[in-house]
């Protein structure tokens, strides 16, 4: 097996990660571990799915991803594993996973039920208990199969998806970065091709309404505008002067019209 990568809302202040990884190299002492983010919002599943998302498609080869931001915890919800393209992800049946699995295509559930794997449950901390060890287990070679029941069921969550008319694009911020850029769920494939060349854009967002631009680099930016993010996603942007508004906010509904040049 690959590294095993974690994802949590935990922070780095208390010892939570620690432990995670102390059981994780107890059990499976050779295996590298990468923290892919500890800087999730508290329970902010929506976040954290996003994050997980964009992450995917760098991770390394056989990797085993911990996701752990679990409002649910000690709660009947389950917690799984799953076996995608190669991949494994372990974490708790809340939807967190769920947009990077299926961009991984075919996909395989379980939930996690052997006492093979886990350790005593205090019900507070899964993410030490259970994830973490069914993660070092699984490097180690144990059988996916023996894991648990399969699922047919799996928590969704889905991001929403923009709406592409002749002159108008109805879209989402779906995530505002540390820089302050507000990422859209419009990739730079539809972007293009509803654009058609044009550089100028009437906006309507978090109750304010503006004229943007559109630079292939944030440096190329006069203003707040678009620029085509690293993640392949439309981002509204400002070159180093931090959010593109302070009234915006992820979740807002971006209205985007052509305008004439």
């Amino acid at each position: 097996m690959g590294a095993i990568c974690l994802l949590t809302d935990f922070g780095l202040k208390d010892q939570y990660v620690f432990q995670m990884k102390s059981v994780i190299k107890r059990i499976s002492p050779s295996t590298d571990i990468i923290d892919i983010t500890h800087n999730i919002p508290k329970f902010d599943i929506h976040t954290g799915a996003f994050v997980l998302k964009q992450a995917v498609r760098y991770l390394p080869e056989s990797a085993i991803v911990v996701g752990v931001v679990d409002p649910g915890v000690g709660s009947r919800r389950r917690c799984i594993a799953i076996r995608a393209k190669g991949l494994f992800f372990v974490g708790p049946d809340n939807g967190l996973m769920f947009e990077a699995v299926r961009a991984c295509g075919d996909f395989e559930v379980r939930e996690i039920k052997s006492n093979e794997v886990v350790l005593k449950r205090g019900g507070t901390f899964d993410g030490r208990d259970v994830f973490a060890p069914t993660a070092a287990h699984l490097a180690e070679g144990y059988p996916f199969a023996k894991l648990g029941p399969a699922i047919k069921n799996m928590v969704s969550y889905r991001f929403p998806r923009p709406h592409i008319a002749a002159g108008l694009v109805i879209a989402h911020i779906l995530h505002i970065d540390d820089f302050g850029n507000a990422i859209l769920d419009l990739t730079d494939e539809e972007f293009y091709d509803w654009s058609k060349g044009q550089l100028r854009f009437e906006v309507q967002v978090g109750g304010i309404k503006f004229e943007s631009g559109f630079s292939k680099s944030y440096i190329g930016l006069v203003d707040r505008g678009f620029v085509v993010g690293s993640s392949g996603l439309l981002e509204l942007s400002t070159n180093r002067r931090g959010p593109a508004s302070p009234l915006i906010k992820t979740g807002d509904v971006v209205k985007i019209r052509r305008l004439n040049t």
